[in-house]
C-alpha cells in the first residue's frame, strides 16, 4: 500500500509557526483584560481567565483537603427547569470530583429526591452562555491566517514574477542557478556549453504587489476583533478623521462586549462572596490607555485645514 502522507514543507512549518504565533498572542492579550482582587491562597487569577479562554466556564469550590480551588468545570446531566445544570464536575490533574451549583434552588428538591448533598461551588462564566473566548476569536484568527498566507505568497511572487523555460537536460541546472539567486548570491558562474543568451527564455509573470491592500484588510479584522474582545483600537490618526458620533457609536460597540464579560464575572463574584464569606472583586483592565481625548480638537483642525 502507497504511503499517503502528505510531505511537510518549509512553507507549512512557517505558517504553523506563523498562526501559532498569532493565537497565542491574542490568547494573551484576552486573558489579561480582566482584574480580579481577593482571591484566596491557591486560586490564581491566570487560572481562571485560561479555563473561561479555553472552555468558557470555571468552578471556584473549596476542597475539605485543599482548601479554595478553581478548576475547569463540565456541566453534570441532571438540569433544572431552564436548562441549566444542577451540578457541576470539577476536572484537574489528578483531580475529578462533582459539585452542586451554589445558588440554585432547585439542588434542595434533586438533592432529596437522589439523597445527594454535594459540597457547594459558584460557576465563573465567560458569559451568559458559558462561549469560551477561543471560539469567539477562532473566525477572526482563520481569516488572519489566510490574508497573512496571501501576503506571503504575493511578496514571494514579486521577488521572482517570471516562469523560466528549460528543457530536460538543463532543468537541474537551471533550479541550481536561481536557487543561488534567491539565496543571494550576486555572482553566477554558468558553463558556457549551456549559452544562455541564446537558450534562456522567461515569461514575465506580471505579479503586482499587493501588501498595503491587504495590510489595510488584515487591519479591518484586527480592529473588529479587538473590538469584541473589548479594546479601544481606534488609533489616534484615524480618530482625528472621524466624527464625533462615529467614535461614540464605536466606544458604545465596545462598551458593549466589555459589559457581557464583565457581568458574568461580577455575578460569579456575588455568589463566591455570600456562599464562602470572601471579598472577591473583578474589573475590566484596558490594556489600551490613550491620554486625553484627540476628538475634542476635532472641529478646531477641520476649521484650520479649511483655511477659516
Amino acid at each position: 500500500m502507497a504511503n499517503t502522507r502528505k510531505r511537510i514543507t518549509k512553507s507549512d512549518a512557517d505558517r504553523f509557526v506563523q498562526s501559532n504565533g498569532m493565537y497565542m498572542r491574542y490568547k494573551l492579550l484576552a486573558e489579561s483584560l480582566f482584574k480580579w482582587s481577593g482571591l484566596p491562597q491557591g486560586v490564581e487569577e491566570r487560572h481562571i481567565e485560561e479555563y473561561l479562554f479555553d472552555f468558557g466556564q470555571a468552578l471556584f469550590f473549596r476542597d475539605p483537603q485543599m482548601n479554595y480551588m478553581c478548576l475547569q468545570a463540565q456541566n453534570g446531566v441532571n438540569l433544572n427547569v431552564y436548562a441549566d445544570p444542577l451540578t457541576y464536575r470539577a476536572v484537574g490533574i489528578n483531580y475529578n470530583k462533582e459539585y452542586k451549583a451554589g445558588h440554585d434552588p432547585e439542588y434542595a428538591v434533586f438533592a432529596a429526591q437522589h439523597a445527594n448533598a454535594l459540597p457547594e461551588g459558584i460557576i465563573i462564566r465567560n458569559n451568559a452562555h458559558s462561549i469560551s473566548t477561543k471560539t469567539l476569536i477562532m473566525p477572526y484568527l482563520i481569516t488572519l491566517e489566510k490574508i497573512q498566507t496571501v501576503m506571503d505568497i504575493n511578496i514571494e511572487t514579486c521577488k521572482m514574477p517570471f516562469i523560466i523555460e528549460c528543457t530536460p537536460k538543463n532543468e537541474l541546472s537551471m533550479k541550481s542557478l536561481f536557487r543561488n539567486l534567491i539565496d543571494g548570491v550576486y555572482a553566477l558562474f554558468v558553463n558556457k556549453n549551456m549559452d544562455i543568451s541564446k537558450n534562456l527564455n522567461v515569461i514575465q509573470t506580471g505579479a503586482k504587489f499587493m501588501g498595503n491592500e491587504m495590510l489595510d484588510y488584515k487591519h479591518i479584522v484586527e480592529s473588529d476583533l479587538l473590538t469584541m474582545l473589548g479594546i479601544d483600537n481606534v488609533n489616534v490618526s484615524k480618530r482625528e478623521r472621524l466624527i464625533t458620533e462615529e467614535v461614540s457609536a464605536n466606544d458604545k460597540l465596545i462598551d458593549s462586549f466589555v459589559d457581557i464579560a464583565l457581568k458574568s464575572r461580577q455575578a460569579a463574584c456575588t455568589a463566591i462572596n455570600e456562599t464562602f464569606g470572601l471579598d472577591v472583586s473583578v474589573a475590566f483592565r484596558n490594556p489600551v490607555d490613550n491620554p486625553g481625548n484627540p476628538i475634542e480638537s476635532t472641529e478646531e483642525d477641520e476649521s484650520n485645514d479649511s483655511g477659516i
